[in-house]
């Protein structure tokens, strides 16, 4: 009787040490699916970054900065948005509306980098930008104009803005211009 108390403890210590593993193992197996999991989240916010960058770098994002802007411009006058912020280099495409009629509005844009490496910034205005291509008639217009970076970046050091201006060379016609326009970055 003496031999076969020994193999129900040996056996009761294989059970206990099995046991003990297989709650090690479940607890590893949790953790790993813990940090999986973890690391799942990081990559699809990474890939997520990835993509916003490649849309930038092939000039697929695009962002209306002013829509449906309605003025009423007299003779000889000219108006001009607010400035917005470029991010990016890319291109403004600028498209209007003319009521009644008038061949003699026109539309520019200009476009400034601020340098805050003092305390007040710095400008840089960038002279008056030439359009790509120009689809105008008496009564609409369609005007794309490229914006280019100078190296800078959109940090507190440096920001770059834009202004759009739509005139009226006509010496006696009022007309209203409603305007869209859209950044391309």
């Amino acid at each position: 009787m003496d031999e076969t108390k020994p193999k129900k403890l040996a056996s009761r210590n294989v059970a206990i040490a099995l046991g003990i593993i297989c709650v090690i193992l479940v607890a590893g197996l949790g953790g790993t699916l813990i940090v999986l999991n973890g690391a799942n989240s990081k990559n699809a916010s990474l890939q997520s970054q990835v993509n916003d960058v490649n849309n930038i770098i092939i000039l697929n994002e695009t962002e209306v900065c002013i829509y449906n802007w309605t003025n009423s411009i007299g003779p000889e006058k000219n108006i001009t948005s607010l400035p917005i912020q470029m991010p990016f280099s890319g291109s403004v495409e600028v498209v209007g509306q003319i009521q009644p009629s008038n061949p003699n509005i026109w539309v520019s844009l200009t476009w400034t980098v601020y340098y805050w490496y003092v305390a007040t910034p710095i400008p840089y205005q960038v002279p008056e930008t030439p359009w790509f291509y120009s689809i105008h008639s008496a009564d609409s217009f369609d005007f794309l104009f490229p914006i280019v970076s100078f190296g800078h970046s959109n940090s507190p050091q440096s920001q770059s803005y834009i202004e759009i201006t739509v005139g009226n060379n006509d010496s006696a016609l009022t007309s209203t211009v409603n305007v869209t326009a859209t950044l391309t970055y």
